[in-house]
């Protein structure tokens, strides 16, 4: 399904997510949509009442088709991608 993320500068960009995509399968997609240096920033997304910031977590589980989120980024404080890349840098989390 495709949503909407708005970004705090009013920028809006459309992502294709499944209900289970984790956090972090979209990291990539969400710094480049918004000018964002992959993999030092990370993305915070933001659903309704719920934030989620950790790359396990499933944000879109209660979206439907069009739903709005909201999307912040910050000098990220974990290691995962940089790990992923030096082990496996054809992940499908890195395309």
């Amino acid at each position: 399904m495709l949503v909407e993320v708005q970004g705090m500068a009013g920028k809006v960009a459309q992502i294709e997510v499944g209900f289970h995509t984790p956090l972090g399968q979209v990291q990539k997609a969400l710094c480049s949509a918004f000018g964002q240096q992959f993999p030092a920033m990370k993305a915070t997304v933001g659903v309704g009442n719920e934030v989620f910031d950790e790359f396990m977590q499933t944000p879109f589980r209660s979206c439907t088709e069009g739903a709005v989120v909201c999307v912040s980024f910050a000098l990220t404080d974990d290691p995962f991608f940089y790990d992923l890349i030096d082990r496996n840098p054809k992940h499908q989390w890195l395309r």
